[in-house]
């Protein structure tokens, strides 16, 4: 089973279990220490960043994740939810393997982890 760490709002049950049906599975964080206590115990395949709140302080954990975590990670992707330009968002688009607008669909997001399952990249 594959392992999404979400560092954010939590999916909608139909979502999740559409997911765990695919063989994910989901745990979340809410904070910065939740996120790298969750990657030291158990590193996920995936780390997907909502960046909804607060994209400076989203973009400062990424930045902490990649620089010290960068051989246990093997996928980041950010969720970003204006469409405004941002600094903080651009950056975050060069450091993320993907990036998909939110609100989420369930289709969109299988696509992305079926990259990650078979290493697709474009």
């Amino acid at each position: 089973m594959y392992q999404i760490l979400v560092l954010g709002e939590k999916f909608q049950e139909d979502m999740e279990k559409i997911l765990l049906r695919q063989g994910f599975a989901t745990a979340y964080a809410a904070t910065e220490e939740e996120v790298l206590d969750q990657i030291k115990t158990s590193p996920p395949d995936v780390i997907l960043i909502d960046y909804s709140t607060d994209p400076a302080e989203q973009l400062e954990i990424q930045e902490k994740i990649r620089a010290s975590y960068e051989d246990f990670i093997k996928f980041v992707a950010i969720l970003p939810e204006k469409r405004e330009p941002s600094e903080e968002i651009d950056r975050a688009k060069k450091i993320s393997n993907e990036w998909m607008r939110k609100p989420l669909k369930a289709r969109d997001l299988a696509i992305l982890l079926t990259k990650v399952v078979y290493k697709v990249s474009e």
